[in-house]
């Protein structure tokens, strides 16, 4: 089944256009074009672009409020999936097979609340409309299990 170009929970996410800002972050290194133009010489700061479900930002933002009190958005979701896989790639790639590991700091942008997306990305009914799973809370868990949630 062929997904519609904007089939994401999270608006804004995915769009099949190269945007302003992002084209800059996408500067070419190498431009040897040796012309006496005046233009902004752009340098390239994307290296790599981290893929993330929408079961994943779901299930962070679930994550996020639980154990950190953060009531985040999508965007804000995505962001932390994203910093945390880099973090583990970096890890793996730093730490090598010896015993000392370097120290990495990642750092991401918690840019959107909780509240503005309380129709689509908060709504459990809309998020399960979506084919994802909605992340229970452990008082969902007990009562599914047949235990006394009191």
């Amino acid at each position: 089944m062929k997904k519609h170009r904007y089939d994401t929970l999270a608006e804004g996410i995915g769009l099949d256009r190269i945007t302003a800002n992002f084209a800059l972050g996408c500067g070419n290194d190498d431009d040897d074009d040796d012309t006496e133009e005046t233009t902004t010489t752009t340098t390239r700061v994307i290296d790599d672009a981290i893929q993330v479900s929408d079961q994943e930002a779901v299930n962070m933002a679930h994550l996020l409020l639980k154990h950190e009190g953060l009531f985040v958005g999508s965007s804000s979701a995505m962001n932390v999936v994203g910093a945390v896989k880099w973090a583990n790639e970096c890890e793996v790639v730093k730490g090598g097979g010896g015993d000392e590991k370097e120290d990495i700091v990642v750092v991401t942008v918690i840019c959107d609340g909780g509240y503005r997306h309380l129709t689509r990305f908060w709504n459990r009914e809309f998020v399960e409309g979506w084919g994802l799973t909605w992340p229970c809370d452990d008082a969902e868990e007990e009562e599914e299990d047949g235990h006394d949630v009191k």
